[in-house]
């Protein structure tokens, strides 16, 4: 990934320092899972989450859709909490609207239970 990193550094017309950072988090931990917890990633991270909110602020105010950087965004604040709050609210609409069952991340297994319903549905 790091080689990959610094080939696209060395074309990039910008040369941004994000791909420097790609290729030295990368350089570093060559097995590392994700770039959010890599040493100088995070740091960038951490430094920059704001403009970057406030830049996705700024351009749906204006009307101008960002998709691809709102994702961003959502991924990052989502990983970097302490609890999967998307995961929590998927969880409580599938057992609300048909009790689906869960995946346990502790037991990495699927809690399935055809039939069976909510305590709190009658």
């Amino acid at each position: 990934m790091a080689a990959i990193a610094k080939i696209w550094r060395a074309g990039c017309i910008i040369r941004a320092k994000l791909l420097s950072l790609v290729a030295d988090a990368y350089g570093a931990n060559p097995g590392l899972e994700n770039l959010i917890i890599g040493k100088n990633f995070k740091g960038y991270i951490l430094k920059n989450i704001a403009k970057m909110a406030e830049f996705i602020h700024i351009a749906q105010k204006a009307g101008v859709p960002v998709p691809a950087t709102s994702s961003a965004y959502n991924y990052i604040c989502q990983m970097s909490s302490p609890i999967m709050l998307s995961a929590q609210i998927n969880a409580q609409q599938r057992d609300y609207f048909g009790a689906h069952g869960y995946y346990s991340l502790k037991r990495k297994s699927n809690k399935i239970e055809p039939g069976s319903k909510p305590p709190y549905k009658k």
